[in-house]
């Protein structure tokens, strides 16, 4: 997780420190991953991640 969460921010491989992706981008791609998994439906989520 980035230190400070901006949507331009990076999210970075905690093991080697390769760059993933921007927040806005791991934010797009993980609501895309749950709408796969759960087509139909919206999850109960704690996490306000927008998907």
């Amino acid at each position: 997780m980035p230190g400070r969460i901006e949507q331009n921010s990076d999210v970075t491989c905690a093991k080697c420190g390769h760059v993933l992706a921007s927040w806005a981008e791991y934010k797009r791609r993980i609501g895309q991953v749950l709408r796969e998994a759960t087509p139909g439906r919206r999850l109960a989520i704690s996490d306000p991640i927008d998907w």
